[in-house]
């Protein structure tokens, strides 16, 4: 189970919210994209001021490294997307809903896929939440520590990413308390501790309590898997895991 992998993989997903939080509602957004054009669709379409209404359909096209999406009457200019995304050179994505707000958002991905000469991304089912946001501070700073320490939620339940293989993971944070679910072997486990971001070393911390599979502690096995992960930026010292971001 590549726990600290998939947990900076979510840092680079909050980083598209990390310059502005809009009121947005995306409904069943699909398209796809080849060699910096395609075309995609969807149910309903409103971002921040800009409002596509019912079944828009857009044109999609790449200049100098940002994604824009363009109908006859309207352009929008995607320049937050991680850059794991943008530089995807193939991309096919389906049902992709987002509601938000300046101290709330919600995304779901029932299915992408893409590829690049170095970068490869598959997804299945993917949530994410994060709510309780202040909007008066740091705004990157402000997501992290709202979703790592306040209230997050995060389900996945397939995905690849580079080669790191994911099944079966969830996560939930509540006022600093975390609980997850995770295969890990092929055994589906569930563990509980908690959960915290430090502004000043703009680090995700985590205290891991137990973990088990059904009356199995399997709390030893959950640490080889992870210590398997340590790197410059992955920091593990049972019970803890310090994740260390860049935050811009």
């Amino acid at each position: 189970m590549k726990f600290c992998y998939m947990i900076l993989t979510l840092s680079f997903c909050m980083s598209t919210f990390a310059q502005a939080l809009f009121t947005s509602k995306i409904q069943d957004f699909s398209g796809n994209y080849v060699n910096e054009v395609g075309s995609a669709s969807a149910k309903f379409f409103q971002f921040d001021n800009i409002d596509f209404g019912q079944n828009p359909h857009f044109e999609i096209f790449k200049q100098a490294g940002i994604f824009f999406l363009k109908t006859p009457d309207e352009e929008i200019q995607l320049d937050d997307l991680p850059e794991n995304i943008t530089e995807l050179e193939k991309l096919s994505f389906s049902n992709i809903d987002l509601n938000s707000s300046p101290s709330y958002f919600k995304i779901s991905i029932g299915k992408l896929s893409g590829k690049s000469s170095k970068d490869s991304i598959s997804l299945k089912g993917f949530i994410l939440r994060c709510s309780n946001i202040n909007t008066d501070g740091d705004l990157s700073l402000e997501i992290y520590k709202a979703c790592f320490s306040k209230s997050m939620g995060f389900r996945l339940p397939a995905g690849n990413i580079n080669g790191n293989k994911y099944k079966g993971l969830e996560i939930n944070i509540s006022n600093n308390k975390l609980k997850f679910e995770a295969n890990i072997s092929g055994i589906t486990a569930k563990g509980a501790g908690k959960s915290s971001f430090d502004p000043i070393e703009k680090k995700i911390h985590f205290k891991i309590d137990k973990v088990y599979a059904g009356p199995i502690n399997v709390t030893d096995k959950f640490w080889d898997e992870v210590k398997k992960q340590r790197s410059q930026s992955v920091k593990v010292s049972p019970p803890y895991i310090d994740i260390y971001l860049d935050v811009k």
